[in-house]
C-alpha cells in the first residue's frame, strides 16, 4: 500500500514537472529579453529585409520572419528565426537582431557555433552577407547591452538556454569585409 502511495506521489511530481517545463518551452515571454524598448535602429532599411539564415557549422538552413515589439512583447515564430524588423538592417551599420526557440529544429545547436565560423544572411533581394562569429556567450535577460546598436556592421542571434530557458546564448557577429 505505501509503494502505490509512493508511485503516485511521484507521478504526481513528474506530471506537475512536465507541465512547467512544456510551459517554459512554448511561451513566447521566455525568448525576450527585460527592459528592451530602447534597442531599435533609427535608421533600419527594410529594403534589405532578410529572409534566410545560414549557419554551415551546425547544419542551419531556416527562414526568416519579420517581428516586433508590441507593448513589451516580442513577436516569435516556431517556423524559422525572428529578425527584429526596429533593428539595423543587414549589411549596413549597427546590431541586426535575430532570434529563435531553442528547439532541435530551430536554434538547438546554437551553442555549438564557435568564434570564426560563418553565418550567411539572405535578404529578399537575393543578396547574400557574410557574417563571422567573433564571440558566444550566456547572459542574463536582463543584460540588454547585447542588443545595443553599434557603430559596426554585426549581427547578433539569441536562443534560450540554461534550465528552464532562465539565460539567453547570444552569438555575434561581424560583416566580413569584400
Amino acid at each position: 500500500m505505501n509503494l502505490s502511495r509512493l508511485f503516485f506521489f511521484l507521478s504526481f511530481l513528474f506530471f506537475i514537472f512536465f507541465v512547467v517545463v512544456f510551459y517554459q518551452q512554448n511561451s513566447p515571454q521566455n525568448i525576450t529579453f527585460a527592459n528592451s524598448e530602447n534597442i531599435l535602429s533609427k535608421n533600419s532599411d527594410q529594403t534589405t529585409a532578410p529572409t534566410g539564415i545560414i549557419i554551415p557549422s551546425i547544419h542551419v538552413w531556416l527562414p526568416v520572419y519579420s517581428a516586433s515589439i508590441n507593448n513589451g512583447n516580442w513577436e516569435t515564430t516556431n517556423k524559422g528565426v525572428s529578425y527584429l524588423s526596429g533593428s539595423a538592417a543587414i549589411g549596413g551599420s549597427g546590431n541586426a537582431i535575430f532570434y529563435g526557440h531553442d528547439w532541435p529544429n530551430l536554434l538547438g545547436n546554437l551553442k555549438n557555433v564557435r568564434p570564426g565560423d560563418t553565418i550567411q544572411i539572405i535578404s529578399k533581394t537575393g543578396d547574400e552577407f557574410f557574417y563571422e562569429v567573433s564571440t558566444v556567450q550566456e547572459v542574463n535577460p536582463t543584460d540588454v547591452s547585447v542588443l545595443a546598436q553599434t557603430t559596426d556592421s554585426r549581427v547578433t542571434i539569441y536562443t534560450c538556454s540554461g534550465f528552464l530557458d532562465t539565460k539567453r546564448l547570444v552569438v555575434v557577429a561581424l560583416l566580413r569585409k569584400k
